[in-house]
């Protein structure tokens, strides 16, 4: 598996009441990977989905998908090596149910 990964897109997936933040991800062989965050209200799940644009140092979406700059991850897999449990970025990390930005 790939050690860099790059934010493609973000998407809000709902699951009976609940969300569920999806970041779908790529890398230089064109591999697609996808990253969830844990259950969460519409509220967190949109506030999680800001947080994250911040850390990309970024406004909107459409300019993480589209725009010039291409923001790298290195993800972090469980044991067996087969799922994303978390993303390392320049000014934090996502995990499933929270984001940890580093001290500035």
């Amino acid at each position: 598996m790939e050690k860099t990964l790059y934010i493609l897109e973000s998407k809000i997936n709902s699951v009976n009441k609940l969300s569920q933040v999806e970041v779908v991800l790529f890398d230089k062989n064109n591999g697609i990977f996808s990253f969830k965050s844990s259950l969460m209200s519409k509220y967190n799940a949109e506030k999680y989905q800001d947080e994250i644009l911040q850390l990309l140092d970024n406004c909107n979406w459409f300019d993480v998908k589209y725009g010039v700059k291409v923001n790298n991850v290195e993800p972090i897999y469980d044991d067996e090596k087969k799922n994303i449990v978390a993303l390392c970025l320049d000014k934090g990390m996502l995990l499933k149910n929270q984001i940890n930005v580093y001290s500035r």
